[in-house]
């Protein structure tokens, strides 16, 4: 796997992804602002063995789904260390073989980009231990979905200002609400997203 910037000849970096937009954002918010951008994923996603069955029937948090992907979970940790990502937590979640795995906060580029590496990280330790990991958004119909909850915070300095939510946080979080519609056409780009969306759908009734 390689990550690499697209060049157009005689034109410099492509401008029409995301990724390469984000740069540019970043760098405004910190000259015009002094403001840092700051991201966490928590990411989840089903392991289902070669026989494509979930590796466990268990539900939230509950032990016995770690016992039983024990040297799948070490081995995960084990590789996410190896990059040197910040690890938060990994726990069992609340569908039949769902686990979540949380890095802490890191600034905007960084966490896309680590975003990437742990994907591929996950389905990469997966397959290595005879398992495959289905980051589908609702895999099954009355069962819990995945998702890939995106924290954000602001910060100047070492000051979290999403903390107190001053003016200007109020602001931040009103252009997002504001193009919510476009955030929703990449986030949720399958129709499968949106059965995991539907009320009361993202949960075990």
């Amino acid at each position: 796997m390689a990550y690499a910037d697209i060049l157009v000849p005689n034109c410099g970096l492509t401008s029409s992804e995301d990724l390469w937009v984000m740069p540019d954002v970043s760098t405004i918010m910190y000259v015009l602002l002094g403001l840092d951008v700051y991201c966490g994923f928590e990411n989840e996603f089903n392991l289902y063995t070669a026989q494509n069955e979930p590796v466990d029937s268990t539900s939230y948090c509950q032990t016995l789904a770690i016992n039983q992907s024990a040297t799948f979970l070490d081995d995960l940790v084990e590789a996410i260390a190896d990059i040197g990502a910040p690890l938060w937590l990994v726990h069992p979640e609340a569908c039949v073989g769902q686990f979540e795995v949380t890095l802490t906060k890191l600034l905007a580029m960084e966490a896309a980009d680590m975003q990437l590496y742990l994907r591929e990280i996950i389905k990469g330790v997966a397959f290595q231990n005879g398992y495959q990991a289905c980051f589908l958004p609702k895999p099954f119909e009355m069962q819990a979905g995945n998702g890939a909850h995106l924290h954000l915070s602001l910060w100047r300095g070492h000051d979290n200002l999403t903390t107190d939510l001053p003016p200007l946080v109020k602001h931040f979080m009103a252009g997002i609400l504001a193009h919510l519609d476009g955030i929703l056409a990449v986030s949720c780009a399958t129709v499968n997203s949106y059965a995991r969306l539907a009320p009361g759908c993202w949960y075990k009734p």
